[in-house]
């Protein structure tokens, strides 16, 4: 008889917290499918999945519109 490893399910606001972001924008995530699994009408996450979630996270860019440049290709002093 092979022994499972007991997993620790997080709910939806304790992964938010994890995440540090909203718990509905863990929900957005969790529908798109990109986090969780959904049991008996719950939404739960595994601490393993939202790390490796949070390391992709940090490695992508951040949005936004780049930084102005002089004509030199300086950034202009603040």
């Amino acid at each position: 008889m092979a022994m499972e490893q007991e997993l620790d399910y997080l709910n939806a606001q304790q992964a938010a917290q994890y995440l540090t972001t909203t718990r509905q924008r863990v929900y957005e995530l969790a529908q798109a499918g990109r986090l969780g699994r959904r049991v008996a009408g719950f939404w739960l996450f595994t601490p393993a999945e939202l790390e490796i979630f949070k390391a992709e996270r940090a490695q992508r860019p951040k949005g936004g519109r780049p930084p102005k440049v002089d004509t030199l290709g300086e950034q202009p002093a603040k």
